[in-house]
Order: C-alpha cells, then structure tokens, then sequence
C-alpha cells in the first residue's frame, strides 16, 4: 500500500530530527564504559584483604602464608609492587 505524500514527508522530517551520534561521541562514551567496567572489576581489589585472598585461592596456599609473602614483597619492592600486583590480577582474572 502507498502512503500519501505528506506521511513519507513526515517520516523523512522524524529520521532527519533525530540526533546523530558522531564517532568523537561514540568515541567518548566507548572509552567512559570501558573505564567504568575496568574500575568496577579491578575496584574489588582495591578493598583491603580481597587481594590477598585472591593470591591465595590462585596459588593454592594459607592466607596467612599469603600475607606474610605479600608484606615480603611490599617491603623488597616499594613502588614497583603495585604495578607488579596489578599485573598479576590481569593476568588471573578473566
């Protein structure tokens, strides 16, 4: 069935209102989800003992074991063991 003139000419108007994503904008609210999933499943870590925990259950050893090798380390490696931490994070979680 055809549609009168006017209908099409109001749906054409609708479409062409509507507003348009440009890719700077899709962009940005790609990178703002990626974050914000990043920040939620790393985040956990951030609370105190759940790393711990998690190196523990990894490893398969004591918690108690964990902490007092994970103090080790701390003290050994300073700065760089954050990043150390947060690499082996990345690399155990999926």
């Amino acid at each position: 069935m055809l549609r009168p003139a006017s209908a099409t000419s109001a749906i054409l108007r609708s479409v062409s209102a509507r507003p348009h994503l440009s890719r700077r904008g899709f962009l940005a609210a790609a990178v703002a989800v990626a974050g914000a999933t990043g920040t939620v499943w790393f985040g956990r870590f951030g609370l105190g003992g759940t790393f711990e925990s998690h190196v523990a259950e990894t490893l398969g050893l004591e918690r108690s074991a964990v902490d007092g090798l994970l103090e080790a380390l701390r003290d050994d490696l300073s700065v760089d063991y954050d990043a150390r931490a947060a690499a082996f994070v990345a690399a155990t979680t999926a």
